[in-house]
């Protein structure tokens, strides 16, 4: 499993799963105890905040494209 490998790598403090068939992004952020936290988002007019590289990801702007 991805999410399993990520885990293991000690400087990942974020990632991010974004579906091709559906609107759907996973994010998961690793919060200072080690544990993850997971934001799941769905809808077109969702925000995704990353705070580690200090940017806003706009659904609509990622599926603008995208025939579901």
């Amino acid at each position: 499993m991805k999410f399993a490998h990520y885990r293991s790598i000690a400087s990942v403090r974020e990632v991010l799963f974004v579906a091709q068939d559906a609107v759907r992004v996973e994010h998961f952020v690793r919060r200072p105890d080690g544990h993850w936290l997971l934001s799941d988002h769905s809808a077109l007019d969702a925000v995704v905040e990353l705070p580690a590289i200090d940017c806003r990801l706009e659904l609509a702007r990622v599926y603008d494209k995208v025939e579901l």
